[in-house]
């Protein structure tokens, strides 16, 4: 289909006279919109009006259908007629100005039977508000509308008393000058010596403000003695406040003045055995030391003798004295070392076939070697004959006897060679019609040739045998042939394969062009991959349709179920006969993108989805089975589950065994007008009869 470049045409007026309605503040008027046509198959008109005037009751379509209030779509196989294709309903707003106001009519959409732009023009007239005003207004005592507050000035509504006259005017009424107080708060607490706040918030206008609430003062407490007074000096006592702590007056506490009155001696320091003590004689008034005297040591006081190092059998001991007062050592004096004490012999080392072996008396207490003795050698004791090394056809095995106790060789002697054992005669190459071949007799044992003899050729001519290809050819580099003998295998003659040539795919677009850079895309050879060529893509000049949807032909959710106000759309199919169904795939409602094949099989079904161009750039796919429309609550993808396109789906298990069901596509997709899409007219009576067979399909 022919690529058509989105396009909005503005009012043109009709041959036919536009309608002018008169009307006042406050009325319902229905303006008919009218259209005049030539060749258009389909037209899309959009209505607006200045909603500062009017506001918008109903829009009802003759032909076609009516979306909300702005839009009327029509579309037919044959040429639409001229004329009214619907009326709109509007209310004047009780506040318009007096004018006349025209209501206009775009055509949006306008295409002929071959999809190319037609010319279509389209009306709906203008509608005059006439004045309703008062030209000498009384005004009544008005009445207040907003009270005023601390915060907002109020405003005070005058109407007019004129018969028909509902004009108002409005005063202002000033702020209040007092504020309602609360009973404030203590937000700053007040000290002994510093005043707090009390700070007061008016509920109206949030407003605050802020009385001081006087210092507490001091609280006396009862004097505190810092320092006691002695005999001979002076002490202090402290006046402080009970609530802060802080000193509000001091006074000295006069001495005594009087001589010191001697104590008791008392022991400050306890003597030991070794260091003197110390007593000392205190006032008993005051407490001052008024003298000091040492207490002589004790001395040490012997206790018992204790062995510190017990003796060995080769080692003297020791033992001490101490002092049972302090621990100190008085004393040390040796104890004799005790000696040895023999034990039993005792095998310490084995002895062997050839080497003696050691017993050794050792001492009972202390483990001490005291005398040894050598175990005299047991001597071989000769095994059974064993085969080391077997023989072959050509050289001698060996056999050994050894010790069955130490395992050394006792002896050896040869084992005799078998000798070989001739087998058949082997073809090692075969003779060819000119060159002589060769035979072996090798032994079936060891496989050693023994004798080999010539095996004459045929000394016959060749015999041509197939062409067969050797190097297969490239694009670019030549291939070769080969000729050989069909009896003997030899090459007799080779020639070259001609290099294929490159064969060119498709072009593959690199980078695509937009309205405001060209493109580039690029041709390679479909075997070689090679680049064969590069061209530019020119800027764009077509629609594009960023991150539309992608639904399969058929019935959409907002028609059948109401479920959703999107244009998406279902496609009811019978899973009942295996085969294979293909379905257009339509993106923004408006283009065929693509196609879907659903293949029914073994007992599964399979989705396929291709699209028009590679250069589709898809943002997701979804693809589900929904029973039935009274059956599902919602058609949002993400609530829904899903099956990868491709993907074997068992319709026993998958779909409990429905065999009609709604395939439901929701696709995220990229694309534009430059593709090879097609242009689907939704409203046409072709695409209807078809949405009417899909749904026989239906349960």
């Amino acid at each position: 289909m022919k690529k058509i470049l989105a396009f909005m045409l503005t009012l043109c007026t009709l041959a036919f006279a536009c309608v002018a309605l008169a009307e006042l503040p406050g009325d319902t008027v229905t303006v008919p919109i009218s259209v005049n046509n030539t060749d258009a198959c389909y037209i899309q008109l959009r209505i607006s009006f200045d909603t500062s005037v009017f506001e918008a009751v109903s829009l009802t379509a003759s032909k076609g259908y009516a979306t909300g209030t702005s839009e009327i779509t029509v579309a037919d196989a044959d040429v639409l007629p001229s004329g009214q294709y619907g009326t709109l309903t509007l209310k004047i707003k009780d506040n318009a100005a007096a004018g006349t106001y025209q209501i206009s009519v775009t055509v949006a959409e306008a295409w002929n039977g071959d999809d190319d732009y037609a010319t279509v023009s389209a009306s709906a007239g203008s509608v005059t508000v006439e004045s309703t005003a008062c030209t000498n207004h009384v005004w009544d005592e008005g009445t207040v509308t907003t009270k005023p507050t601390c915060a907002k000035e109020g405003v005070r509504t005058y109407a007019c008393t004129n018969s028909g006259c509902d004009e108002t005017k409005t005063e202002s009424i000033p702020k209040l000058t007092t504020h309602s107080w609360d009973n404030g708060a203590v937000t700053t607490e007040p000290t002994c010596t510093k005043e707090g706040v009390k700070t007061f918030t008016c509920p109206v206008c949030k407003g605050t403000k802020t009385e001081a609430i006087p210092a507490a003062g001091h609280d006396d407490g009862e004097w505190v003695t810092v320092t006691p007074a002695t005999c001979k000096k002076d002490g202090l006592k402290e006046l402080q406040c009970t609530v802060c702590g802080e000193t509000l007056d001091s006074e000295a506490i006069p001495a005594a003045g009087i001589d010191h009155t001697e104590g008791d001696w008392a022991t400050v320091t306890e003597p030991t055995c070794t260091k003197d003590g110390e007593k000392a004689l205190t006032c008993s008034v005051c407490g001052d030391t008024l003298d000091t005297e040492a207490i002589p040591a004790t001395g040490h006081t012997e206790g018992e003798w204790a062995t510190t190092t017990q003796p060995t059998c080769t080692e003297p001991g020791e033992k001490s004295l101490t002092c049972s007062v302090c621990g100190d050592t008085l004393d040390t004096e040796a104890i004799p070392a005790t000696g040895h004490t023999e034990g039993e012999w005792a095998t310490t080392t084995q002895p062997t076939c050839t080497k003696p072996g050691e017993k050794s008396l050792t001492c009972s207490v202390c483990g001490d070697t005291l005398d040894t003795e050598a175990i005299p050698a047991t001597g071989h004791t000769e095994g059974e004959w064993a085969t080391t090394t077997e023989p072959t056809c050509s050289k001698d095995g060996e056999k050994s006897l050894t010790c069955s106790v130490c395992g050394d060789v006792l002896d050896t002697e040869a084992i005799p060679a078998t000798g070989h054992d001739d087998g058949e005669w082997v073809v090692v190459k075969p003779a060819t019609c000119k060159a002589d071949g060769t035979k072996e007799l090798q032994c079936t044992v060891c496989g050693e040739t023994l004798d080999s003899e010539v095996i004459p050729s045929a000394d016959i001519d060749h015999t041509e045998g197939e062409w067969a290809t050797t190097t297969e050819p490239t694009c670019t580099e030549p291939g070769e042939e080969s000729l050989t003998c069909s009896v003997c295998g030899d090459v007799l003659d080779t020639k070259e394969v001609p290099a294929t040539g490159h064969d060119d795919g498709k072009w593959i677009t690199v980078k695509p062009a937009t309205r405001e850079e060209t493109g580039l895309k690029e041709l390679h050879c479909t075997k070689c991959n090679e680049l064969l060529d590069t061209a530019v893509i020119p800027v764009r000049t077509t629609d594009y349709y960023i991150g539309n949807t992608a639904c399969s032909i058929g019935p959409r959710f907002k028609d059948e179920s109401g479920l959703t106000d999107k244009w998406y759309r279902f496609t009811p199919v019978d899973l009942s006969v295996d085969g294979v169904q293909t379905f257009d795939l339509i993106g923004s409602d408006a283009y065929i993108i693509g196609s879907v094949t659903v293949t029914v099989a073994d007992g599964t079904v399979t989705i396929d989805c291709s699209y028009v161009s590679e250069d589709v750039k898809v943002h997701s796919e979804f693809c589900t089975f929904l029973p039935s429309l009274g059956e599902i609550t919602t058609v949002d993808p993400a609530q829904l589950p899903s099956y990868d396109f491709g993907e074997a789906i068992s319709i026993a298990d998958a779909l409990n065994g429905d065999t009609k069901v709604l395939l439901y596509i929701c696709n995220m997709v990229d694309y534009h007008t430059d593709m090879a899409v097609t242009r689907v007219w939704t409203n046409s009576k072709d695409f209807k009869l078809q949405i009417e067979a899909l749904k026989e399909n239906m349960d």
